[in-house]
């Protein structure tokens, strides 16, 4: 019986275990052919929106702007002065009117740092300024101001800092404007040394004016210990 069995085997049978017969069911049914429903609605749907797309395109997008600061455009007015447009005016007639001081005493109670800078930047040189005034509260009050947000405009603050320090008189009459004064300059050092980081790198473009500053400050220091101590008036 076994001879004939293997007699009835196709000649190319493979030599092995043979295999189940397969039952014809869905489950064992081309993938195609379970999927071609869903397949051809599939193409139905995009061949649909192509032709909707063909005849109402889309509307072109605008460019994105590149993120960054924003920047004022050329002739454009600054904020600033728009938003301290009568008292620009009056700084403006005073400095035609070569009245420096009292323009810098204007500037100075505003308590804008903004407009300070900008006042600075209208006149040639601190020389101006100093040239014509003597009171040591102007003088005390500006180095006080300009010596906040030292990163922001530095060659202005830098250079105006330096100029004006070295006239505040170390010997004034008024000892408690001597206390002040002090008080002030020290804290121009803390802020020094706050913004050494940038400033004092030999690659940064303020090095030299940085420098500077920081040695009129130690001599000007320096003179204020040494002076002889005065009451404070009464």
């Amino acid at each position: 019986q076994e001879t004939q069995q293997v007699s009835r085997m196709p000649a190319n049978a493979p030599i092995g275990r043979s295999k189940p017969p397969v039952v014809a069911s869905a489950a064992s049914a081309p993938t195609s052919a379970l999927f071609a429903p869903s397949v051809a609605s599939f193409f139905a749907s995009e061949a649909a929106q192509r032709t909707a797309q063909e005849q109402h395109p889309p509307a072109p997008v605008a460019p994105t702007a590149p993120v960054g600061p924003a920047s004022t455009p050329p002739g454009a007015v600054q904020p600033m002065l728009m938003q301290n447009f009568s008292l620009v005016m009056e700084l403006q007639k005073l400095l035609a009117e070569n009245k420096v001081e009292q323009a810098f005493a204007t500037a100075l109670g505003a308590q804008s740092l903004d407009l300070l800078v900008w006042l600075c930047q209208k006149v040639s040189s601190p020389k101006q300024l100093l040239s014509r005034c003597s009171n040591q509260l102007i003088l005390a009050s500006l180095v006080q101001q300009l010596a906040f947000k030292l990163t922001d405009e530095p060659a202005i603050k830098l250079h105006w800092l330096r100029e004006v320090i070295s006239q505040l008189a170390p010997h004034p009459t008024d000892a408690k404007m001597r206390q002040n004064a002090h008080r002030i300059l020290v804290q121009v050092g803390s802020n020094l040394r706050e913004n050494s980081n940038v400033f004092g790198s030999g690659s940064n473009e303020h090095h030299a004016a940085y420098r500077q500053l920081a040695l009129t400050l130690t001599q000007m220091l320096s003179a204020y210990s040494s002076a002889s101590p005065l009451r404070p008036s009464s």
